[in-house]
């Protein structure tokens, strides 16, 4: 709206009737009865300079920048630390039950369990091909048994024609069940 066609009078009482309105809405909205709002009426009544001390905002600057890096440290910290708990659980301890049990049959102990490892990661490729040979290792060695007690009625069968074990319990098998039936002809 336009007042300039009025004269002083008039407009001083209808900028101070409008005022008057504008701040008592303003005093009637939720919130705090403060009154922080700066209307502006289409006259300059003066300046306002607003000056910052340079070493105030070098000292914020400052704050915020170390408290940003200490942040930061923080969740580097944190991440670490759960990479090292995932590294433990998941590669360190198979590795270690890997190893153990390697030892445990080099000790001639083939009466073992090994852990599952149900990832299909290198791990858990390697815990498998170990529980195969685990289970190769058991079922020569009980054929191994059974011929020491003279029972030649298990046939061997190798399980490849690299499996020098098992070319060797057969060559084994064939020539005891030779040597018996010589021995009882």
């Amino acid at each position: 709206f336009y007042i300039a066609h009025l004269s002083d009078e008039e407009r001083m009482f209808f900028v101070t009737l409008l005022y008057s309105a504008v701040e008592t809405w303003m005093r009637a909205q939720s919130g705090s009865t403060s009154l922080r709002t700066i209307l502006y009426f289409d006259e300059i009544v003066g300046g306002l300079e607003i000056v910052f001390s340079r070493e105030k905002i070098r000292q914020q600057m400052y704050r915020t920048i170390v408290t940003a890096g200490v942040l930061l440290l923080g969740i580097i910290l944190v991440e670490s630390l759960v990479v090292v708990i995932l590294l433990r659980k998941n590669v360190t301890r198979p590795l270690l039950h890997l190893g153990q049990t390697a030892a445990q049959i080099a000790e001639g102990n083939i009466d073992l369990q090994l852990q599952k490892v149900s990832t299909r990661d290198e791990i858990g490729m390697l815990a498998t091909a170990f529980e195969t040979m685990v289970a190769y290792i058991q079922r020569m060695a009980n054929i191994a048994t059974r011929i020491s007690t003279g029972d030649l009625r298990y046939e061997v069968q190798p399980c490849s024609d690299r499996d020098v074990l098992g070319q060797a319990f057969l060559n084994m098998s064939t020539y005891l069940d030779e040597v018996a039936a010589t021995a009882t002809a």
